[in-house]
């Protein structure tokens, strides 16, 4: 059983059932059959599981691999991935922390607001999924950064879903929501930025909550420091 989760053969099988969860499961007709045959709460208690399950299987091939290079990138290049994963750091806290109907579980202010597009602020009005974005980022980074084999299908599977995600779950917002997520959906986007930049929100930083920014920082601090006493790399 050892070897079979070991080196690049764990995390290739990890990847494989992390990615088959959440691509071929969470955001397709499959997801509602299981739901319609288990019930909605069994069946979030397994997806949860598989994919916990799939995620530490990865990492546990990950640490067992050996690396391949297969590009490099200048060392002059490491304080900008550094700000770029703490804006990732960032995004992920407010993915944690602020109420999102695009969340198990998530919704925000109640229907009346959601209906209203009121609901829509903060984080929100860059992107309604701040979470897969921090994940988005912080895998992109780490793939770029490392340019190695076992990067490659680790972060390269994280950075998939993440990016595929977000769609999948308009998609079932949508269904089940209705009305209120079609007004939501108009004044928010998914790319950061976009109902921005289109002109159907506008940024307030004072929305965005100093606490959220510092929590991320520091959070970043500590990985900083710690990063390489867990993994023997630095963080970057």
């Amino acid at each position: 059983m050892t070897e079979l989760i070991s080196g690049m053969n764990g995390l290739i099988l990890g990847a494989v059932v992390f990615a088959a969860v959440h691509l071929l499961i969470a955001g397709t007709p499959v997801r509602a059959a299981l739901v319609g045959a288990i019930g909605d709460m069994p069946y979030q208690g397994v997806f949860s599981l598989l994919s916990i399950i799939g995620l530490v299987v990865m990492i546990y091939g990950y640490g067992g691999a050996q690396p391949e290079l297969l590009w490099s990138v200048p060392v002059v290049l490491d304080s900008l991935f550094g700000a770029i994963i703490l804006i990732a750091f960032i995004f992920i806290v407010a993915g944690l922390t602020v109420k999102n109907p695009t969340l198990m579980g998530g919704m925000m202010g109640g229907d009346d607001a959601l209906s209203k597009g009121d609901a829509a602020i903060g984080f929100l009005r860059i992107t309604r999924h701040p979470m897969m974005w921090g994940i988005t980022i912080w895998s992109a980074v780490h793939l770029i950064k490392n340019g190695d084999s076992r990067s490659l299908v680790l972060f390269g599977t994280l950075l998939v879903v993440a990016l595929v995600g977000p769609t999948q779950i308009d998609k079932r917002r949508a269904a089940s929501m209705g009305e209120s997520w079609d007004k939501f959906a108009a004044v928010t986007s998914n790319v950061p930025f976009g109902a921005i930049v289109q002109g159907r929100n506008s940024f307030k930083f004072g929305e965005l909550g100093l606490w959220r920014i510092a929590l991320g920082a520091a959070l970043f601090a500590a990985m900083f420091y710690f990063h390489p006493q867990i993994t023997g790399v630095s963080l970057y």
